[in-house]
């Protein structure tokens, strides 16, 4: 192995973070969505929910093209 340290750019990390906080963030409110009643409120967080699920997507295929 090589004695260099590899560090990653700015953008690769803010990717990288960015992608981990929105895939924690729908853990959490998936989990929390299973609890809740079928009402309104429950479907305009499942959409939110699907929105960013996307938004994760699109930050995944933007940092495979970076990389």
């Amino acid at each position: 192995m090589s004695d260099e340290v590899q560090n990653y750019n700015t953008l690769s990390r803010v990717f990288h973070w960015s992608i981990a906080a929105l895939i924690l963030g729908l853990l959490i409110v998936g989990f929390l969505m299973v609890s809740m009643n079928p009402e309104p409120l429950k479907f305009k967080i499942y959409g939110c929910h699907k929105a960013v699920g996307i938004t994760v997507i699109i930050i995944g295929l933007a940092r495979l093209v970076w990389r």
